[in-house]
């Protein structure tokens, strides 16, 4: 019994010390993974390291005749491996190329190295000769809409705009890249999403022009003369009905199969002559139309 005591009175001191010891220290790691925090400094930091990498990529290959620009691809693996983290044990890393369609999404660093210089004969044979040799890039330029910083992890969303200097305008492109702080704390891409912005009527630079008084006084013209020539072909026993299709497809903007020409034979016994029917598309009750 008093070696059972001796034992219980010299551990409880060891136990209160522990106990304040373990809260010291959750108290420091706190502190330290706050200091830890990505900070945007360091997202445009690894941006620009990716605006340069990708240059001198492409300065390299331009010189390189080859499929996949075979004097770049060890410099083009040491880039995917320096901004990527690819290889790092417990990180799944995601790209999504711009234009990729069969495979759109890489998930290996081989993968990226292909977007960006092409693989001959290799699993991704759509990426042609890479990204780095579609046009001769002079800049690349980060635009981040906004940058979302939760722990160790970031979101950067935005657009970057590819200096084209064959044709002298840039290209714009849009993207999402995720980051994450590597065991050397050095930030790294753990997502890259990458896209052509969407392209519709309301947001589309390219408008029509507006369609002037010469062009609208044309058009009636060639329509009253489409209408007499094919009086005048009806009236000589001539083939009209031809004349009359190509002038209905002509002068107005239907689509494809709206026009049906049937002989009076087909249809109710009624006149001897040939007549024109219009059978609308979504016409269910009267089909047929004769005026």
């Amino acid at each position: 019994p008093r070696l059972w005591l001796l034992v219980l009175l010299a551990a409880s001191p060891r136990v209160v010390a522990k106990d304040k010891g373990t809260d010291d220290r959750c108290e420091s790691e706190a502190a330290v993974l706050e200091a830890e925090l990505i900070t945007p400094s360091e997202i445009e930091k690894a941006q620009s390291d990716w605006a340069t990498g990708f240059l001198t990529l492409a300065a390299t290959c331009k010189k390189d005749s080859s499929a996949d620009c075979a004097s770049g691809r060890g410099a083009a693996v040491k880039l995917v491996n320096g901004l990527y983290g690819f290889g790092i044990q417990g990180r799944t890393v995601v790209v999504k190329p711009t234009e990729a369609v069969i495979k759109p999404f890489r998930c290996t660093a081989d993968g990226v190295v292909s977007w960006l210089i092409g693989q001959a004969g290799g699993e991704f044979p759509e990426d042609g000769k890479g990204f780095v040799r579609q046009s001769v890039w002079k800049t690349v330029r980060f635009e981040n809409s906004d940058i979302a910083i939760e722990g160790e992890q970031a979101l950067a969303m935005g657009n970057y705009y590819f200096s084209d200097g064959s044709k002298g305008a840039d290209v714009k492109l849009e993207y999402t890249f995720g980051y994450f702080r590597d065991p050397k704390s050095e930030v790294k891409v753990n997502m890259h999403f990458s896209s052509s912005p969407f392209e519709k009527a309301t947001n589309n630079s390219k408008t029509k022009p507006d369609i002037t008084v010469e062009e609208v006084q044309e058009a009636i013209q060639n329509l009253g003369d489409g209408v007499v020539s094919i009086g005048q072909r009806k009236a000589r026993g001539w083939d009209y009905q031809g004349r009359t299709l190509e002038f209905l497809e002509t002068s107005f903007d239907f689509p494809s199969g709206f026009f049906d020409f049937r002989s009076d034979k087909e249809e109710d016994n009624r006149a001897s002559d040939d007549i024109v029917l219009f059978k609308p598309a979504d016409a269910s009750g009267q089909q047929m139309r004769t005026t």
